[in-house]
Order: structure tokens, then C-alpha cells, then sequence
């Protein structure tokens, strides 16, 4: 039975030499700040693995639920303890043990509020992006159901502080600040308190266990030789 077993895992495992192509799907448009990083820094990491890298977007669960299923390749980016938080439900879902980037999640309303801790929320209406696991789990600590608005995209979010349909919005201080900047419907929505700061990592199917060490190496090696804070400065730049 154990070798039967050891060659069923032999036989799911994918041989890193093999792979050609990877398919990474996420669950923001690939035009927000973080895929816009993310994506270049990936591009890199597998190029330098000879593996052509392409990224795609799908609303968050379904992207979860594809790359779970060994249907895309990967993630592009989830938090750090994303199985922690999910319970484990994405068990096919590996960690690329290199660090992307952090963002820092905050409240957002247009009232005088000040929130320092997710209990600071529970007599508010909120709304946040679905899919996002860290936020869903705090808010359903503290909120009743009914308090807890879920919405496909940040900005969806936003629109309705905007018309008032809801108190406060969960989302990161770097979306926030790029959709601030550029529309202006939005000048009276401000910052009312930081939740805590976010880890990315990127996470692959476990099929390709041993192509997840390599590449969390080439990240490794791109942050020494320079590469990494290029590709980080350029999005930004872009993002201003």
C-alpha cells in the first residue's frame, strides 16, 4: 500500500525540467498596483527558470478554485497564513516561500470615525472584496451577517460609501490611494484607521512542489542582485 501511495505522488508531481508554460490566475484586475508588480517579478523569476510566465484574472474564488483544482498553475498572490485562514480548504495550494510585497489594510469612510482594531467595526456596515479571506474572517468575529456587505471589486466598494450604502470599506491603502488620485468623486471618502500590515506570496498547485522551491530561489536571488527593487520601483512609478 505505501508504494502504491509513493508512486501516486511520483506520478501527480510534475518534473521542473519539463514545464514549458505557467498559467498564474488572481483575483484583482491585472491592472492594479499588485499585479502590476507581481506579475513582472514572476515573469523574471520563471525566465530565468526558461518557463514562460502568463497571468490571468478571475473573480477570487474562482480563481482559487481553479488553481486548486490544478486548472491554472497558481495564485499570484494570498496572504501569507491563507491556509490558516481558510482551514485549510485549498489543500492542493503550496506557498512559494519568497516574499512579493506587503500592503496595509485600512477602514475608509466618509464620517469622523477612528478604528484601531477590528472589534472597532462591529456597529458599522462594511463592505469588502469577496474572496479576501483575512477580511472575512475577522469581520465575521465581530459583525452580524447582515452588517457584512460582500462585492466583486474594490472599487464596487467604494461606490457605495460613495452613495452612502454602507459606512466603511475594507480594502488596502495602496488601491485606495491610486483611485484617490485619480477621480476625484471620491475626495471626501478618507483613511479612518489601519488594520494591520498584509504579506503576499504567490502559491502554486503542489504538482509542482519542487518548481515552487526553485522559483522561491530565483525571487531570493533577484532581491540580491538588484532586479526585485527595479521591477518594485517602475510599478510604482507607473502607479503614480
Amino acid at each position: 500500500m505505501k508504494k502504491l501511495l509513493l508512486l501516486l505522488i511520483m506520478t501527480y508531481a510534475v518534473n521542473a525540467q519539463t514545464v514549458k508554460k505557467i498559467t498564474f490566475s488572481g483575483g484583482a484586475p491585472l491592472d492594479s498596483f499588485q499585479a502590476k508588480t507581481i506579475i513582472p517579478l514572476l515573469k523574471e523569476a520563471f525566465k530565468r527558470e526558461n518557463i514562460e510566465f502568463e497571468a490571468k484574472y478571475f473573480p477570487s474564488l474562482r480563481s482559487l478554485a481553479k488553481s486548486n483544482k490544478g486548472i491554472t498553475d497558481g495564485e499570484l498572490y494570498r496572504i501569507y497564513n491563507f491556509a490558516k485562514v481558510t482551514n485549510n480548504k485549498y489543500k492542493n495550494l503550496i506557498r512559494i516561500e519568497s516574499k512579493l510585497l506587503s500592503f496595509h489594510i485600512c477602514a475608509f469612510s466618509n464620517k469622523d470615525l477612528n478604528i484601531t482594531k477590528w472589534e472597532d467595526l462591529k456597529d458599522y456596515k462594511v463592505a469588502y472584496v469577496r474572496g479576501k479571506k483575512n477580511a472575512q474572517k475577522n469581520l465575521q468575529r465581530f459583525l452580524r451577517k447582515d452588517k457584512i456587505i460582500k462585492v466583486s471589486d474594490a472599487k464596487q466598494s467604494f461606490e457605495m460609501l460613495r452613495y452612502k450604502r454602507v459606512d466603511i470599506v475594507i480594502s488596502d491603502r495602496e488601491f485606495f490611494d491610486k483611485l484617490n488620485k485619480n477621480d476625484t468623486r471620491f475626495a471626501s471618502i478618507k483613511e479612518v484607521g489601519e488594520l494591520g500590515e498584509v504579506k503576499m506570496y504567490s502559491y502554486m498547485n503542489k504538482k509542482y512542489k519542487e518548481l515552487a522551491v526553485k522559483i522561491a530561489n530565483r525571487l531570493d536571488e533577484m532581491k540580491k542582485d538588484g532586479t526585485y527593487i527595479n521591477i518594485l520601483n517602475k510599478a510604482r512609478s507607473i502607479n503614480d
